[in-house]
């Protein structure tokens, strides 16, 4: 690093060595605010197929196989149509639906309500869409909205923790006129550094486990696609390559 100190101009080098300590965190940022925004579409997608469903008339009988035809004259396959329609209008519609998840709605349907309610959806069931029907549908569907929300409110802490650390950092190396750390300053330098990792450490073991992500498996699940998992630690281990210690002054 010295080298490269010696062979760029000093902005030129400290506009890369921001560029490459800071980039995992920006990078992370961005991952998360887009999942973030993902699950927030999903949650409200939710949140209107239960809706829908609510408004969906139901059959007075309680027989759950035969074909029998509701008040209104609809049949079991027109509900399971209506039905049909809602969920790719609601959930299916979501931007990212195809990106993401790329199921049929069967597939999707199975997925998030199992398959005793996936096959209310089936034009070829037979079975009558009753009040039970209706109060199970919406309860999943609202049950699905909260996994969501309970997500979101994950997601946003995650984003605030990135975003808080990153500005440490940025604030750190806004000191920075060369890469040189002066022996007198060695010590408080790395206890910034290590009050970063102490900060960050503290929001993965304290987070509340969302499904079968707790702190560290959410990491895993945002950030395994790029080439490191851990993007704080990443960015602190990036400055302590990138520097170089003075031994005395």
């Amino acid at each position: 690093m010295t080298e490269a100190t010696t062979s760029e101009g000093p902005h030129q080098y400290l506009s890369a060595l921001r560029q490459h300590v800071l980039g995992p965190l920006r990078d992370a940022i961005e991952v998360a605010e887009q999942e973030y925004r993902e699950v927030e579409n999903e949650q409200t997608a939710f949140e209107e197929f239960a809706a829908r469903v609510s408004a969906v008339p139901t059959v007075s009988t309680p027989t759950q196989t035969l074909p029998i035809e509701s008040a209104s004259g609809e049949s079991p396959p027109q509900r399971a149509a209506e039905l049909r329609a809602a969920y790719r209008e609601t959930v299916m519609a979501v931007p990212h639906y195809t990106d993401v998840y790329d199921e049929t709605i069967g597939e999707s349907l199975v997925a998030e309500f199992g398959p005793e309610l996936a096959e209310l959806f089936e034009p070829t069931n037979g079975i009558s869409f009753t009040a039970y029907h209706k109060d199970a549908l919406v309860t999943a569907a609202e049950q699905s909205a909260t996994e969501r929300g309970e997500f979101h409110d994950t997601l946003s802490t995650e984003r605030a923790s990135l975003g808080s650390l990153c500005q440490d950092l940025e604030t750190l190396l806004d000191e920075f006129d060369t890469n040189i750390v002066p022996a007198w300053y060695r010590q408080r330098f790395i206890e910034r550094l290590d009050d970063v990792l102490q900060t960050r450490q503290s929001v993965l073991d304290k987070r509340t486990s969302v499904a079968y992500l707790d702190g560290h498996n959410l990491c895993e699940y945002l950030y395994s696609e790029g080439p490191w998992t851990y993007p704080v630690l990443t960015a602190v281990a990036r400055l302590l390559d990138s520097v170089v210690f003075q031994e005395r002054d």
